[in-house]
């Protein structure tokens, strides 16, 4: 110390001369200088431990001096000398940096003292900013959020870039707050705080803190005492464990579903063995963990699922479908199957979750829909061919009746013109026989009158035999049980088609003797236009329909025949069925025999087919000729 080289800036000679000289005789090595500018031109050569200035000067007072000092080297330690002392002054030294204010005269005892302990405390200022900088280093070095706080009131006196980021502060917002802010729950502060005091140190403590915005953040940290600058301090790292926090209640949630699923849950290795399952699967199937674990999934269900499930996992990595599990009673449970893989971090097959739902009701109330879907289809068809035919009778009906006007016109008129002829030819004969028999004009005209009569009557009559048969296949007041004549509804019904076939398909009729039975007419006509359609469209080109009735004890049977392209014989079961055709798109439903079938067996009657692939195709009714009797209708 006694080497210290010392800079004395002092404007008046004798004073600077005298002290310099005492400090020298001290061991002090000075320089002076006489003002202020000399005094900031020396310093800049370096080399000073310390300044001694004098605070009155005319260029630049001591306080200029200081500042521009302390702007070149801070931690230089700066003495002010004044014989002029005041309390503003002496703050105003203090304030600006320097390390002591001393009032002239000086005893040189006084001024080694002074000089010895500004330079030491500038020594401990610069020992103590270098480890509060190495201190700061080392904390914002660290990986994870990480701070320095003091013991005594828990002032945060560092905290690092991961630790305001953590908070949603800067450093600069979190130096100098009390850590007591940061507590989402202030009694966890108090644990911490009493486990500090009994062991000096917390490990591992998970609290939750509370940042800027008062969202709370789950942390694990850990806690030390130690000491900085003689100061007690606790130091502290951080880890932000909110993500795995959220994780935890996921699985935590997971495990309750795994618990509480009503469906049964599995976990199984890679090779297919069972490692775990869930309480639904020894509640729905009655086997115990011994019967359980360790063997293959597959072990409990049918032969089909042994021989698929494993394969497809191989070669797909999942699967998906349906199999019968069997219980311990021996049952068999249909069930929905699902089989998904499970990978670890680096993506690598780890295991294997599968999921099993009972879908016996599922398919049994799938049964139910698919059987009442059928019955309402076919209702639904009923409904809408009754509303065709009904309406078709209504069309009919009324075409029936404004031809049969026009027609009873035309007969009228035909009856009265063949009578005005006669009376013609009458009243010629009577005014000049000989001429009239010789007149070969006049008989030709007569002839040609006559002849044209013939066809009018024939075509009207022919017209008038159509409209009663349109009329009778209608029969919009016949939609009630009632005796009929089954020949009559065969030919209402040739009458309506007769203009699809008259080129190229033959009609052969072979009718038997047959009673007037009890049907519902309208209903059995519509059977007779299906069925004779049907033929119709079998016939490709040219062909013939051939209808037969007979009478076999109580029944009848009605036979409509055609020489069409047949049925195949895989296809004869399902003729019935609803929604089966082979009609092909746009052509066929697939409701019309399914119709037949139905109005058939509500007449107690059956209805069937057989045919030949490239001959033909022939449909047999059998109605009861006693169906108003079955029916109890008189």
């Amino acid at each position: 110390m006694a080497s210290a080289k010392l800079l004395y800036i002092e404007d008046d000679p004798e004073q600077r001369e005298g002290l310099a000289t005492g400090l020298r005789e001290r061991g002090f090595e000075v320089e002076t200088a006489g003002s202020g500018p000399d005094g900031l031109e020396l310093l800049s050569a370096g080399g000073f431990a310390l300044v001694l200035c004098d605070l009155n000067m005319p260029d630049m007072d001591g306080l200029a001096v200081l500042s521009k000092t302390q702007a070149r080297q801070p931690d230089l330690p700066f003495v002010l000398l004044t014989a002029h002392p005041s309390v503003p002054l002496a703050v105003a030294a203090i304030t600006h940096g320097a390390q002591r204010f001393l009032i002239k005269p000086v005893s040189l005892d006084e001024m080694e003292i002074t000089v010895h302990q500004a330079i030491e405390f500038a020594r401990l200022r610069r020992w103590q900013r270098q480890a509060e900088e190495q201190l700061s280093r080392l904390v914002e070095s660290a990986p994870v959020p990480y701070i320095v706080t003091r013991w005594s009131d828990g002032e945060i006196l560092y905290a690092n870039q991961h630790l305001a980021k953590l908070v949603g502060m800067t450093q600069a917002e979190l130096r100098g707050r009390k850590t007591s802010e940061f507590y989402y729950d202030a009694e966890e502060r108090a644990t911490v705080i009493e486990l500090l005091q009994n062991q000096g140190f917390v490990k591992d403590v998970e609290v939750q803190i509370k940042r800027a915005d008062g969202t709370p953040v789950w942390t694990v940290f850990s806690l030390a005492e130690g000491e900085v600058a003689g100061e007690k301090v606790v130091l502290g790292g951080f880890l932000d464990i909110t993500r795995r926090k959220e994780l935890e209640e996921k699985l935590r949630i997971y495990h309750e579903v795994f618990r509480h699923s009503v469906d049964v849950i599995t976990v199984i290795d890679k090779e297919g063995r069972i490692l775990d399952r869930n309480p639904a699967h020894e509640k729905r199937t009655g086997w115990t963990d011994e019967e359980v674990i360790g063997k293959s999934v597959v072990d409990f269900l049918d032969h089909e699922g042994k021989q698929n499930i494993m394969p497809i996992i191989a070669e797909r990595g999942s699967y998906r479908g349906q199999a019968e599990a069997i219980i311990k009673d021996g049952t068999r449970v249909p069930i929905d199957i699902s089989i998904f893989p499970i990978h670890d971090v680096k993506g690598e097959l780890e295991l294997f979750v599968g999921m099993g739902r009972d879908i016996s009701e599922i398919r049994r109330a799938m049964n139910e829909l698919a059987a009442k879907n059928l019955e309402l289809r076919e209702t639904h068809a009923q409904l809408l061919q009754s509303e065709k035919m009904a309406s078709l009778g209504s069309l009919v009906a009324g075409i029936a009746h404004e031809i049969n006007t026009p027609v009873g016109a035309m007969t009228s008129m035909h009856d009265t013109l063949v009578r005005a002829i006669e009376k013609l030819k009458e009243h010629l004969r009577a005014s000049d026989a000989e001429g009239f028999e010789s007149d070969a004009k006049l008989k030709t005209i007569l002839e040609i009158v006559d002849s044209s009569n013939q066809v009018i009557k024939s075509g009207s009559s022919r017209v008038a035999e159509i409209v009663r048969r349109l009329r009778s296949f209608a029969r919009l007041d016949e939609a009630e049980l009632k005796k009929v004549n089954i020949h009559e509804g065969l030919e209402d019904t040739l009458t309506l088609i007769h203009h699809e076939v008259k080129h190229n398909i033959t009609i052969v009729k072979d009718f038997a003797e047959l009673p007037s039975i009890s049907v519902y007419p309208s209903r059995l006509n519509q059977v007779f236009l299906n069925l004779l359609n049907n033929a119709r469209q079998a016939i490709k080109e040219k062909g013939t329909i051939t209808l037969r009735t007979e009478v076999d004890g109580d029944d009848i049977l009605i036979r409509v025949g055609d020489d069409g392209v047949g049925i195949e014989p895989a296809n004869l079961a399902k003729v019935f069925d609803p929604g089966f055709t082979t009609k092909g798109v746009g052509v066929g439903t697939g409701l019309g025999l399914s119709i037949c079938y139905q109005i058939i067996k509500d007449h107690h009657g059956t209805i069937g087919v057989e045919s030949t692939v490239g001959k033909g195709t022939t449909f047999t009714i059998r109605l009861p000729t006693n169906l108003d009797e079955v029916l109890g209708v008189s």
